[in-house]
């Protein structure tokens, strides 16, 4: 079963004309009357996956009572999962925890304590390849300095080189290796935190 770390960033293939960028979404945390909302992001991207053959993610995200929905409702009610939007609706989730993975808090460079971590990062299809999830990647590492952190954090799929490659070019620097089998997650991903304008604090 795939972990609940994974990220599905905006990649979209290579093409002749460059989409036009999109601004960062407005973005605010949660509520439990936006969980409807939050699940309706989490299947659309992880639908995308599957048609795509990656194997990150369940095929849908329920409100079944299950550990994936539990963990998502407390993210919830901590104020740690955050939701974006624009004039159509919205159009991003992130989860923002100052907690690591239980599995690979051992292994970040200086303890775990110094970073945020970034869990079910999800973008609409609508957006996907317009340049969001960078936006979203330096709000995130913004939240991250505001909060005094050192560190934005990410643990992703081993083997999805794609995901890596994407990463990477968004500023981060892999950091180590973790195998916690039957986990597929494990490799670890860290960037700097930095501050944005306030004009680009939402």
């Amino acid at each position: 079963m795939s972990p609940d770390t994974e990220p599905e960033p905006d990649t979209e293939p290579d093409s002749d004309s460059e989409p036009e960028p999109a601004p960062l979404p407005t973005m605010r945390p949660a509520t439990e009357a936006d969980l409807p909302a939050v699940f309706a992001l989490l299947t659309e991207a992880a639908e995308r996956l599957a048609e795509h053959g990656v194997e990150q993610w369940p095929t849908r995200f329920e409100r079944d009572g299950g550990w994936r929905a539990r963990r998502i409702e407390e993210y919830v009610a901590d104020g740690y999962l955050y939701l974006g939007s624009d004039d159509r609706g919205y159009v991003a989730t992130i989860t923002l925890s100052p907690h690591a993975d239980p599995d690979f808090a051992h292994a970040w460079p200086g303890g775990p304590e110094d970073a945020l971590y970034i869990f079910r990062f999800a973008i609409a299809g609508r957006v996907a390849g317009h340049h969001v999830g960078e936006h979203l990647l330096a709000w995130a590492a913004d939240r991250a300095a505001r909060a005094g952190k050192s560190w934005l954090r990410v643990d992703v799929h081993r083997r999805n080189e794609e995901l890596h490659r994407y990463y990477e070019r968004m500023g981060f620097t892999r950091v180590g290796t973790v195998v916690t089998p039957p986990r597929r997650s494990g490799a670890l991903y860290q960037r700097p935190s930095a501050r944005l304008g306030s004009s680009s604090d939402r």
